[in-house]
């Protein structure tokens, strides 16, 4: 359920979920709102009014006199119906007020990506069949499997795809001891094939047509992440990430041809990254306490040599002239023999590459936004260890691919870390007073700084004038976050102890 919130006196509106977190609200939509504890509850400075509405929230750090008043902490407050929200102005110690500036760009989340892209219709190559099959009797005393393709046929009676086929011999080794456990009563999991028709994958016991999920995977040359996803209704049920195990082989893509090429290389790199698969596969069933091999299907992305490395193919003549992969479509493949905890019949689709160093990341991402299908001319970046522009329509696209280092993972800096909680995503800083507005992941105290709050903290610093266009610091300006630091001038986003 969507909800609409009015920030006043900007007057700025913003579509969000229901049970969104208001100070994330308020950072997607521009407005600033005075917090520096990244969402934690502790600095008290992210007082908002709710004029109108209803917020699910948290008395911490609020007098009752405040509350009663209609105070409410923007970080510990949940969205719960539209809403009209007053943001107090800004004062100065000697009580004058200080300007509002609106926001010439905003952030935009993936929940929000509907306005700009369209929505997207559920379609997922597997679905589930429940069929209560009649008992075989001596006078109909065909085999398990033939009365199973009858049930098939008589659900889709109209069905011109072909005869189903299935799985062998992974499938018939428990096909009859599932059958007579459920009293007939089955569930059947089928893949759709590109000729048409269908193909048992597996079969479960009752019904259990309601749980249909799809693991989703960006094997990164840095960070590997997954998202688990209802296949009935496209809802993403929970998510994790990790570093590319294949980091201590080598940061970037180069260098991880060269140690393909040793002895046990190939086998290796192989190795690292289906472990770090596994474990993102591993924490999202521990959340939902479901089962690796309830997850029917995975589709993953990956640049040309991540997607090489993943299937065990050797990627050494794409670092030679003229730079040839071994294939450029990848055929589906069975998840569980490349060592993937799964279901022994689960399918993983790789996204195609386009060319040696255009991945099927950046085709994934092209997919996903739709640029293909729009007239107009579209400008899509992929920043990450290796970088992708693309620009074009429906008509015609353009790409170039470079190497852009681990930063955007936080490699190189600092205080760098993926994108997990505590890492700083969202930033905002006040025109006069020079305070941040910091949002983390899961809205807890700022532990690091992940990709998306880099390229939020660089685009704000400029804009406010705290850095110019060589990067370089203004020292001028009247707030103690400018200072001279060990590796010289530096901007303070949180302070060790909240002051």
């Amino acid at each position: 359920m969507k909800h609409t919130i009015t920030f006043l006196p900007d007057n700025i509106t913003a579509t969000v979920d229901k049970g969104e977190n208001l100070l994330n609200a308020a950072a997607q939509a521009g407005v600033y709102i005075h917090a520096y504890c990244g969402g934690d509850g502790v600095c008290g400075k992210c007082k908002v009014i709710v004029d109108k509405g209803e917020v699910r929230s948290d008395k911490a750090n609020l007098k009752q006199e405040d509350w009663d008043k209609g105070y409410r902490l923007a970080c510990l407050s949940t969205v719960e119906s539209d809403l009209e929200i007053t943001v107090p102005e800004m004062t100065t110690k000697s009580g004058k007020a200080l300007k509002r500036k609106p926001k010439t760009t905003r952030t935009i989340s993936a929940k929000a990506l509907d306005s700009l892209i369209g929505s997207w219709e559920v379609e997922p190559p597997v679905s589930k069949l429940y069929l209560e099959l009649q008992r075989p009797t001596l006078e109909d005393n065909i085999s398990d499997m033939d009365r199973v393709m009858r049930g098939i046929k008589q659900a889709f009676p109209d069905h011109t795809g072909g005869e189903p086929s299935y799985d062998h011999p992974e499938l018939i080794k428990y096909l009859p001891a599932v059958l007579r456990e459920s009293d007939w009563k089955i569930t059947l999991l089928l893949l759709r094939r590109n000729q048409g028709g269908f193909r048992i994958i597996d079969v479960e016991a009752g019904d259990t047509t309601s749980k249909l999920y799809g693991l989703a995977v960006d094997i990164g040359t840095t960070t590997c992440s997954g998202v688990l996803v209802d296949l009935s209704n496209g809802e993403i049920l929970a998510e994790s990430s990790g570093y590319n195990g294949q980091i201590s082989c080598g940061e970037d893509v180069i260098s991880r041809i060269v140690y393909a090429n040793r002895p046990g290389g190939l086998k290796g790199l192989q190795e690292k990254v289906v472990g770090t698969i596994n474990t993102i596969i591993e924490e999202i069933c521990r959340e939902l306490i479901i089962s690796p091999t309830d997850i029917a299907y995975m589709m993953a992305a990956g640049n040309t040599i991540m997607s090489h490395l993943l299937l065990g193919l050797d990627p050494k003549y794409l670092r030679e002239s003229p730079y040839v992969p071994s294939v450029s479509r990848f055929p589906l493949t069975k998840a569980a023999e490349l060592g993937i905890h799964a279901h022994p019949s689960m399918r993983l689709f790789l996204y195609p590459c386009i060319a040696s160093y255009v991945g099927g990341d950046i085709v994934a991402g092209v997919h996903a936004c739709q640029m293909a299908k729009s007239d107009k001319v579209s400008l899509f970046i992929d920043i990450g260890t290796n970088g992708e522009i693309v620009v074009g329509n429906q008509d015609w696209m353009v790409c170039a691919a470079c190497s852009a280092g681990p930063a955007f993972e936080g490699g190189g800096i600092r205080y760098g870390m993926r994108a997990s909680s505590g890492a700083i995503e969202n930033f905002q800083i006040h025109p006069e007073t020079f305070d941040p507005m910091i949002v983390t992941i899961d809205r807890i105290k700022p532990s690091g700084i992940c990709g998306s709050g880099l390229i939020s903290i660089v685009a704000e610093l400029l804009e406010n004038g705290v850095i110019d266009q060589q990067g370089k610091f203004s020292h001028n300006l009247d707030t103690p976050r400018i200072r001279q630091g060990i590796d010289g001038w530096e901007y303070v986003l949180a302070w060790p102890v909240i002051r």
